[in-house]
């Protein structure tokens, strides 16, 4: 008999909302780098991110799918899951490009 802590997971659910989340979250850095090229910005956050160590890039990655993880749990339905993974990238891409369109303004003035 399993603990009770133990949550049955739904295998063929759980690995559509896994695939969903990676290629959300691949596709917004790779269209935020690409997007700041085309409108003539610098990626100055991936390239911070980019110059760290390992020693906080494998723990903050590591955090934010166990974050992820534990969170879409507590969604009702995986369309729910699915849409919250959706809103949660599209409104990271759009930050990402707010924070590089301030931080360019900034230094301009």
């Amino acid at each position: 008999m399993s603990p009770r802590w133990v949550v049955p997971v739904n295998l063929p659910q759980f690995l559509i909302v896994i695939a969903v989340a990676m290629l959300a979250f691949v596709v917004v850095p790779v269209a935020y780098v690409v997007w700041a090229r085309i409108v003539g910005l610098e990626p100055k956050l991936a390239q911070w991110w980019t110059d760290q160590s390992r020693l906080l890039t494998m723990p903050a990655g590591l955090a934010i799918g166990a974050v992820l993880g534990v969170s879409i749990r507590f969604l009702p339905t995986m369309t729910a899951g699915l849409a919250a993974i959706v809103l949660l990238a599209t409104s990271t891409f759009a930050g990402l490009l707010l924070f590089e369109f301030y931080t360019e303004r900034s230094t301009k003035e």
